[in-house]
């Protein structure tokens, strides 16, 4: 949103914003992106990992989506590889999608996630996380225990209220945005102890850094162009013989 529409009151907190510090996750935390449909938390949420360590560590996407004109389907083969529910995340660096169906695959993705916990140094982002099963122990055993096992997390949802609680009490970062049933906004509200109900310009998120104690308001992040453009110039480059 261009400053111009903004009030002069939010002027000096948009001031305040760009000199407060931003402080990236590592390789060892976990990050929970909320936010209803539409509201920008995908988008956010491929720029965060656009400038995590894939190019040191694989990383698995799994997308229940697999929309195609998402960011990840634009991204060029040789970063991104497809793998099916259930296989063995390879050990070369780099991003290995997987599309599971919610239920279908399930015993599947048991195995692949049990494989990740079991090895650690991967990192792991999902698309639509309250469509993983809340009860599946080995998930609840990444958030819990991936840490230490240096597995970074980056759990996007649209409902909160749908996601297993230990999402929130795990999280180190929260980058939530406009969500869309007050049962939402109170679940979140519980664990950010901030009242989230005021509504956001659009593409806008409060970032909650839990180890600082500070919640602050982030203007929209680069387009999906430009972060199409960043995966790409950090992809392997191919051997011309």
């Amino acid at each position: 949103m261009p400053l111009g529409n903004l009030r002069c009151d939010a002027l000096m907190k948009w001031a305040v914003i760009q000199i407060m510090p931003f402080r990236f996750p590592d390789a060892t935390h976990r990050t929970a992106v909320l936010g209803m449909t539409g509201s920008g938390k995908s988008v956010f949420a491929c720029w965060l990992l656009s400038h995590a360590a894939y190019d040191e560590m694989p990383w698995l996407i799994v997308d229940h989506k697999d929309d195609p004109d998402e960011i990840f389907n634009r991204v060029s083969t040789r970063l991104v590889t497809e793998i099916r529910p259930g296989a063995t995340v390879p050990k070369r660096p780099g991003l290995y999608i997987v599309n599971p169906l919610p239920e279908d695959d399930d015993d599947a993705m048991e195995v692949t996630l049990r494989d990740i916990w079991h090895r650690g140094r991967i990192g792991i982002y999902v698309d639509e996380g309250h469509l993983i099963d809340a009860r599946a122990s080995v998930f609840r055993h990444l958030l819990v225990t991936g840490r230490a096992k240096h597995i970074p997390m980056i759990v996007c949802s649209q409902r909160p209220v749908g996601v297993t609680p230990y999402l929130f009490t795990q999280a180190n970062f929260f980058a939530v945005f406009q969500l869309q049933t007050a049962n939402d906004e109170k679940t979140v509200e519980s664990y950010l102890s901030k009242d989230i109900t005021r509504p956001l310009p659009e593409f806008h998120c409060r970032w909650r850094d839990v180890k600082a104690r500070e919640t602050i308001m982030l203007r929209p992040v680069d387009d999906p162009d430009t972060i199409v453009d960043r995966f790409n110039q950090r992809a392997p480059q191919p051997f011309w013989w």
